[in-house]
């Protein structure tokens, strides 16, 4: 049994990457960010962001606690989806995200080429 390297106690498996980890979901949640971020940078006015986490959507689209662990970041994210452009925000299946699925499948072949 591997154990999560970030949660230290927790066993490792794709739900809790997915759906437990604090760890992955500051990744997600930045990952958004720096996302916003690019798309500022590059002057884009029109955007349409799909995710398949659809916590992120949740834990952006209302109110959150000050004290919250990922507060600081959440807010970044909000000051960047309230400026002067035009966004939709879609949720997607994370099979519809044919990027994730991919590399998904990627790590997927990988673990399986170095069991012995």
């Amino acid at each position: 049994d591997v154990s999560c390297a970030e949660c230290d106690s927790i066993l490792e498996t794709a739900y809790h990457i997915l759906h437990k980890c604090p760890f992955a979901r500051e990744v997600e949640l930045r990952d958004v960010q720096e996302g916003l971020q690019l798309t500022k940078n590059l002057e884009i006015t029109q955007l349409i962001m799909e995710l398949d986490a659809f916590w992120v959507m949740n834990i952006l689209s209302r109110p959150f606690k000050a004290n919250h662990l990922l507060g600081t970041l959440m807010n970044d994210c909000l000051v960047l989806i309230r400026k002067d452009w035009a966004m939709d925000v879609r949720h997607i299946l994370w099979k519809g995200n044919q990027c994730a699925d991919h590399l998904a499948n990627l790590a997927q072949a990988e673990a399986r080429a170095s069991v012995y």
